[in-house]
């Protein structure tokens, strides 16, 4: 299924370069883009990986490895941490020497220790493996003094293409992103969301993460199936796990 992203212009923009120029990423004719980009927890990392995966997979041919994307999150600032996060790297390059899809990461509790060894070795590790894959740092919307120092060193290292602010979901997105996920794991036939779309996006004004958006959704579901229709696989939306 094609990942459809919601909200989030800045990131359909880097989609939109990525899909005109994957030939040339793939052949190596043009380097692979590395990115910061400023996007809070629970706001949609891992969907943002998977778009941009789906749509350079669907412009190339010969995948490096089985995952189309990998994310790292929370990684510790520890040298165990970063010897474990060069393993990963490497055993998810399985079809060519380097892995050459899209890298997720997020370091921020190296900014605690910037002028630890860990923190050098880690940029260092990452670096190398930016040459070859879709490289993402995420990092909170807004970013505090260390994490802030972090970005600077990482801009000094690295060839970093852009930093991108990502703009928060809405009211309505959370609520388009739920009733998305509601449409994927139920059969609604002949249902009109729109009035539906507009009392949800009501109750999540004052959402903050996804995670939040899909209890209130829950919750809402709940109370108004009878209203949408009476061709319904329930028990298939009760027990499906919501992805974060």
């Amino acid at each position: 299924m094609k990942t459809t992203l919601i909200g989030m212009p800045e990131i359909k923009a880097v989609a939109e370069t990525i899909s005109i120029h994957a030939n040339e990423y793939e052949l190596g004719f043009k380097k692979k883009p590395t990115y910061i980009v400023l996007l809070d927890k629970g706001q949609g990392r891992t969907g943002v990986l998977e778009y941009l995966a789906d749509v350079y997979n669907g412009k190339t041919a010969f995948p490096s490895g089985l995952d189309s994307y990998i994310e790292f999150e929370n990684i510790e600032a520890t040298m165990s941490a970063v010897e474990e996060l060069g393993i990963r790297l490497s055993d998810s390059a399985i079809y060519k020497p380097y892995y050459e899809e899209v890298c997720g990461v997020d370091i921020c509790k190296f900014a605690h220790h910037l002028n630890e060894l860990q923190t050098d070795l880690v940029i260092k590790l990452l670096k190398e493996a930016s040459e070859h894959c879709f490289m993402l740092f995420f990092f909170p919307q807004e970013p505090n003094k260390s994490e802030q120092r972090l970005i600077d060193r990482l801009c000094d290292a690295l060839d970093i293409s852009s930093t991108i602010e990502a703009t928060p979901y809405s009211a309505k997105d959370y609520a388009e992103i739920v009733i998305k996920h509601y449409k994927e794991v139920a059969d609604f036939i002949g249902v009109d969301f729109s009035a539906f779309k507009r009392q949800l996006s009501a109750n999540m004004k004052n959402v903050s993460s996804l995670s939040e958006a899909f209890k209130i959704g829950e919750s809402f579901f709940d109370e108004n199936l009878s209203k949408l229709t009476t061709s319904l696989y329930i028990d298939e939306i009760k027990n499906e796990e919501v992805k974060r």
